[in-house]
């Protein structure tokens, strides 16, 4: 008794989703244009009526012609009006069309623009949430679609839903069994496609986890760089073995599902068949026997026709919502979901100055993980301090410039930005303060002077500005030497563009960098596939910032870091060491052993 409680209920709440994100659906198309809204609407039910018209107009015409009765005036009139059924219906349904197609490019372009700005609005903490990202990949698997089908199945829905209504007054006026027969012949179909449809869909939203599997591993065939180490390396066919298995388990589950689907779905005709035959059959008898005319029986099987199938294709309507609702309801879920990071309803500013930022007590450990990342760091960054973190790889320095940045807020302890906690202010103000090259940055595919100015796009463009970026970085040297100069479109997938080597990239992400003219600046590894010296005057450029800028800079390089006003050593979390390069070497600690172990093979 508990598990069909528990079966009613879980049908109930997938039943009131499906309602709730149709309900949604509709608003949204109603609030983006309501014109097209009333078009569909309007067109779905005079197509809907039309078949009914046509066959009713039939049938008082051969009642008509048979009896003889009829005067040539009404006559007439009737095949005047059953002409205009012939064209009229294919009229209304090129409006329905044009108004369909309207529909499903205006609203899968507004929705698409809703769900790409709701999503760039997402703080990046949650991106790194295995379960949020399991939702993304859920709801981008069909992109948006989902949506724009819901919406065209709701229109099909109220044309079906319309024809089964006059089907049933016009059927039931003759007698009522007869909608209780094509009705309860219709049901097996019903629940076979309600049955297998969501099995289908089962099988991927279970497999999260291989799901996941399937698509990391797709990754290396989509992304070149790494299809072209999967050859050199002699991988493709280990990879492709890994991607056959899986995809041979869900065929296999798949084609399993689609076996059953078949058998259900021939019985379920059979059932249709012998109801309906026997229906007709009986309409047939009546009119040999002389109880019903001949229009009549033509019209009546013309309705009875019509309401099966309306009533099918409602029903298959209705199954088509709820598999496009899962789709949806994901997509809304991501709408709806709240930023993690804290908001202070009433942020404070820190303005434009180079702000001074002090870590008080900080620890962290990541969400969902008891391991503490970082451990009571304290220390503060001077405004146009050229400040460098160094360590081995784990020991917590990505995740000291994740909280500078505030992708994470700390577990404990605070940051202060010119005394004031960072929680508070303007987190868009605090964005427009930070500089930041990570290790892992992006490549724009635009012209070189729109690339580079992409490091404050919110000012005005000036080329000034972007050329002295560009000879910061050392990238004129070999923007200069490209056909177009700095009007040179990147990305050979694009007309006329170049394929900057990942060394070339690197110095227009630094480019961008130093556009930026950000009040704080920091560096991840910033030379890492630059050249000795190219690496030497992007340096100097660092070291003589005379407009005040805070300088970060994360290196393994020593001979980076060296110059730095301080350098802070982290280990296991933890601050170990800080000071400038001479103090630390003279403090004979971690800083000066790894520091002489790389002078050392330069030796």
């Amino acid at each position: 008794m508990a598990k069909a409680d528990k079966k009613a209920d879980s049908g109930y709440a997938s039943f009131k989703k499906v309602l709730v994100t149709s309900w949604r659906v509709a608003a949204f198309a109603w609030k983006h244009d309501k014109s097209i809204v009333i078009g569909m609407v309007g067109t779905s039910l005079l197509l809907a009526i039309a078949p009914f018209i046509q066959s009713g107009i039939s049938a008082v015409l051969v009642n008509d012609l048979v009896s003889g009765a009829t005067t040539p005036t009404v006559l007439w009139a009737l095949a005047f009006g059953f002409a205009l059924t012939l064209f009229v219906p294919d009229i209304v349904s090129s409006l329905r069309k044009y108004f369909e197609r309207r529909n499903y490019i205006d609203l899968g372009k507004e929705f698409q623009l809703l769900y790409l700005k709701k999503k760039s609005s997402i703080d990046i903490q949650q991106f790194e949430d295995p379960e949020f990202q399991d939702l993304i990949n859920k709801a981008e698997d069909r992109d948006v679609w989902p949506i724009v089908n819901m919406s065209e199945i709701q229109f099909n829905l109220l044309r079906s839903l319309t024809q089964v209504a006059v089907a049933v007054v016009i059927l039931a006026q003759f007698n009522w069994k007869i909608c209780l027969l094509v009705a309860i012949s219709v049901i097996p179909r019903f629940l076979t496609q309600i049955k297998y449809g969501k099995d289908a869909w089962g099988i991927w939203d279970a497999e999260t986890e291989v799901r996941r599997r399937h698509n990391d591993l797709k990754s290396h065939f989509d992304n070149k760089t790494w299809l072209v180490e999967l050859k050199l390396f002699q991988n493709v066919r280990h990879f492709f073995a890994h991607l056959s298995k899986i995809l041979n388990v869900f065929g296999d589950k798949q084609k399993a599902v689609e076996k059953k689907r078949l058998l259900f779905e021939s019985l379920s005709t059979v059932v249709f068949g012998l109801i309906i035959g026997g229906v007709a059959m009986w309409i047939i008898y009546r009119v040999a026997g002389g109880f019903v005319e001949v229009g009549t029986m033509l019209f009546l099987l013309a309705s009875m026709d019509r309401f099966q199938s309306a009533l099918i294709d409602f029903l298959s309507e209705v199954s088509q919502q709820q598999d496009r609702s899962t789709y949806a309801d994901n997509l809304f879920r991501i709408l709806d979901s709240e930023n993690v990071l804290y908001r202070s309803k009433t942020p404070v500013s820190i303005g434009s100055v180079t702000p001074r930022v002090v870590f008080e007590n900080v620890s962290f450990a990541y969400p969902r993980s008891e391991k503490v990342i970082l451990r009571n760091i304290s220390l503060t960054l001077e405004p146009g301090e050229k400040f460098a973190l160094v360590g081995e790889n784990g020991a917590g320095k990505t995740t000291f410039v994740k909280l500078l940045c505030r992708i994470y807020d700390p577990t404990e302890g605070r940051i202060l930005v010119n005394g004031k906690d960072l929680r508070e202010i303007d987190i868009e103000e605090w964005y427009s303060t930070l500089g930041i090259l990570f290790q892992d940055y992006a490549s724009y595919n635009f012209p070189v002077k729109e690339a580079i100015a992409l490091g404050r796009s919110d000012a005005p463009f000036s080329l000034e500005r972007v050329v002295e970026a560009a000879q910061s970085s050392d990238s004129e040297s070999f923007i200069l030497e490209w056909k177009d100069g700095y009007e040179q479109m990147l990305g050979v997938e694009f007309a006329g563009g170049v394929d900057p080597s990942k060394g070339q990239k690197q110095r227009l992400a630094i480019a961008r960098l130093f556009h930026r003219k950000a009040g704080l600046m920091i560096l991840d590894e910033p030379t890492a596939a630059i050249d000795a010296e190219a690496e030497m005057k992007i340096f100097e450029r660092i070291e003589g910032l005379t407009s005040g800028q805070t300088v970060i800079l994360i290196s393994h390089k020593f001979s980076t870091v060296r110059k730095a006003d301080r350098i802070c050593v982290f280990e296991d979390g933890c601050v170990a060491e800080l000071g400038s390069h001479r103090e630390l070497v003279a403090h004979k600690g971690i800083y000066a052993r790894l520091f002489a172990l790389q002078a050392k093979d330069y030796e």
